[in-house]
């Protein structure tokens, strides 16, 4: 039994209607409406199912207050120049690299590149031992 049009849009539909129109309309002068019609394909739905439905990221979604938490702690700007830096270094070696033995690695701490990244190796690893070790007296308080 169809109803008539102005007992189904009432004033209040009417203005919620109107407004949801409006919205629509700036969504698609901003193009996410596009955006949102591209992401719709089904090719593209199936490729992003692959991924929300990783365990890894169910698992990582499950604990993200703990993911969040940790990330606001890193210094992103100490830890940004120190990506650039190991990218750079990762894309300067070679595909395949030559075996080195105890003659080649003591051959090679005479190389002023060497000593610089065998210096902040041990850089790191004593502030990494500084901080393990505030960790183990702060277990051993507790």
């Amino acid at each position: 039994m169809p109803e008539r049009i102005d007992e189904v849009l009432t004033p209040e539909r009417a203005a919620a209607l109107e407004k949801a129109l409006d919205l629509v309309v700036k969504l698609d002068e901003m193009g996410v409406l596009e955006v949102v019609d591209e992401v719709l394909q089904p090719e593209v739905i199936g490729y992003l199912m692959k991924y929300i439905m990783h365990p890894g990221l169910l698992k990582a979604a499950d604990r993200l207050d703990l993911v969040l938490d940790a990330l606001g702690r890193v210094d992103i700007e100490a830890a940004t120049k120190q990506v650039e830096l190991l990218n750079k270094a990762v894309k300067a070696v070679p595909e395949k690299a030559e075996p080195v033995g105890i003659g080649g690695l003591l051959g090679a701490l005479r190389d002023p590149d060497v000593q610089r990244g065998l210096g902040f190796l041990v850089e790191f690893l004593r502030n990494l031992g500084r901080a393990l070790a505030g960790e183990e007296e702060g277990k051993a308080e507790k």
